[in-house]
């Protein structure tokens, strides 16, 4: 009787092509396997970080839109100060120049010419100071 070493040792020998074909077609599909696993690891990779860049992008998004939302309302805020000082000025402006032609109104021409030389810092002659 054949020894299961003999069988075998025979098997091998007449079959060894099959048996060689059928082990690199096991060793490819492994190897194939790997390769798939390690693409299919990078695309997962890149999808995460890509939704991240995405997350990333809609904060930074709404930081600069919330930025500009409060500088334009600073802006306004500060913008309406200044009208509001400007309206305040013009109206004590006015009120001042409103009180200066009243108090003009009540004095002589002659008083009148020495308020102006004063401001101007001029010498008035009077109608009266020629003759002398």
């Amino acid at each position: 009787m054949l020894t299961v070493w003999q069988k075998t040792k025979a098997f091998v020998g007449k079959y060894w092509q099959l048996l060689l074909g059928t082990a690199a077609v096991i060793f490819l599909l492994v190897r194939q396997a790997f390769l798939l696993d390690q693409h299919e690891d990078v695309l997962e990779n890149e999808v995460e970080t890509n939704k991240k860049l995405v997350e990333i992008r809609t904060e930074y998004n709404a930081k600069i839109e919330k930025a500009e939302t409060e500088a334009a309302m600073a802006h306004d805020d500060a913008e309406l100060e200044i009208k509001k000082k400007e309206v305040q000025e013009l109206k004590a402006a006015r009120d001042a120049a409103i009180a200066r032609e009243k108090d003009n109104n009540s004095v002589s021409g002659d008083e009148l010419a020495d308020r102006f030389g004063d401001t101007f810092g001029a010498e008035v002659v009077g109608a009266n100071d020629e003759n002398e």
